[in-house]
């Protein structure tokens, strides 16, 4: 089934074609459709005597701050412990996220995060690889940080 196609310029000098007829359009004829075959890839071998590297298998467990802690910081920081077993692959590295915002990446496994503001939050450790895909991640905490109100 051929589809009609029309063709118009508008004031500016912009083409415009559409399957409605417009006033001044010049109806076009469209020929049918031309289709190219795909070629067939042929898939390598599959080497059986090859082993297949699987992933070392982690356990994370943040130790600080505690699950359902709350405390005190004056300027909003936390100090975050992280427990690893085995130790970090070179290729591998951390990814803390608090409330779902990437506040550290790298190879330690105790940071300081800053500036967080009043309230209850959420922390989440992965393990990633260069590429930034997540190899292991373990289990959240949540933690609330109480800071003092400055006021006129």
């Amino acid at each position: 089934m051929a589809t009609e196609v029309y063709r118009w310029v508008d004031e500016q000098g912009n083409v415009h074609f559409s399957d409605e007829p417009q006033d001044g359009a010049e109806k076009i004829e469209v020929g049918p459709i031309m289709t190219v075959p795909l070629p067939t890839v042929a898939l390598p071998p599959s080497n059986t005597n090859k082993p297949h590297r699987a992933e070392k298998k982690y356990t994370v467990q943040i130790v600080s701050p505690d699950d359902n802690s709350a405390f005190h910081s004056g300027n909003g920081s936390v100090n975050v412990v992280v427990n690893l077993s085995p130790a970090l692959q070179n290729r591998h590295q951390l990814s803390a996220m608090i409330d779902g915002q990437n506040v550290y990446t790298g190879k330690s496994t105790s940071f300081s995060v800053d500036s967080l503001n009043r309230g209850t939050h959420n922390l989440t450790v992965q393990i990633i690889d260069m590429g930034g895909n997540v190899v292991q991640s373990g289990p959240g905490v949540s933690f609330t940080v109480h800071r003092p109100i400055v006021r006129n």
